[in-house]
């Protein structure tokens, strides 16, 4: 199964010399920073993080590498899941880096990443199942809106790294309709009850950056009202 072929190995991660657990919400706030800055999609958010965690569950990468690993990756997702006049060009995100690194070296990365990867880059994420689940169930747009706040918060944590992304977004969506009081449609499993209640933990630790992406009416302004 795709879902489960595509995790990254949080072990693995951890035996990184130099990048340390307590960098990640940086490290996520730098990708989602990026992403806003080129106007990418969710889903290009979300496989660019994938990427990234698989490439670093495999290769060791040095601090000053990571910059060099989120731009490739953000190159590689975006060729998959923009639409081809919205893939960033290459001057671009050399020129959103401040030009740390140069075509060449994001080449040449990107040819590292896919060849590390053995080509297997698409990967179901949690928005997929939510927005699933909300034209099967008929959820309101408030509700899918929290629920995408929720699972966009576990990027930021080691501890959601070991969840499928059908379980975050079972989650997320619960635990939306528990703070917002609408009716539960489905019971989650034990993986899913447990993500949920490290959710609500995280909830009073948003960072900045993603609390002010979701207060926005695109978003029905899900983390002002929960």
């Amino acid at each position: 199964e795709l879902e489960r072929r595509t995790m990254p190995s949080v072990a693995n991660m951890g035996q990184q010399p130099e990048i340390r657990w307590e960098y990640r919400p940086a490290l996520i706030d730098y990708v989602t920073s990026l992403h806003a800055q080129l106007k990418l999609c969710q889903d290009t958010l979300y496989l660019t993080v994938n990427l990234m965690d698989r490439y670093l569950s495999t290769r060791i990468v040095h601090v000053h590498m990571l910059q060099l690993l989120v731009v490739a990756c953000t190159w590689v997702a975006s060729k998959l899941e923009e639409e081809k006049h919205h893939i960033p060009r290459l001057d671009d995100l050399v020129y959103a880096c401040n030009s740390a690194y140069d075509k060449l070296e994001v080449k040449r990365m990107e040819i590292e990443i896919l060849v590390t990867l053995k080509y297997v880059l698409r990967h179901p994420n949690p928005e997929l199942f939510i927005h699933r689940t909300a034209l099967t169930q008929d959820e309101a747009p408030l509700t899918i809106n929290v629920a995408r706040y929720f699972a966009e918060l576990t990027l930021f944590e080691a501890d959601f790294l070991s969840y499928l992304p059908s379980t975050v977004a079972a989650a997320a969506l619960s635990l939306a309709r528990s703070l917002l009081g609408a009716q539960r449609t489905t019971d989650t499993d034990a993986q899913a009850t447990a993500c949920e209640n490290q959710l609500r933990l995280r909830l009073s630790h948003v960072p900045p950056t993603l609390h002010a992406k979701y207060a926005r009416s695109r978003f029905s302004e899900a983390s002002i009202i929960v």
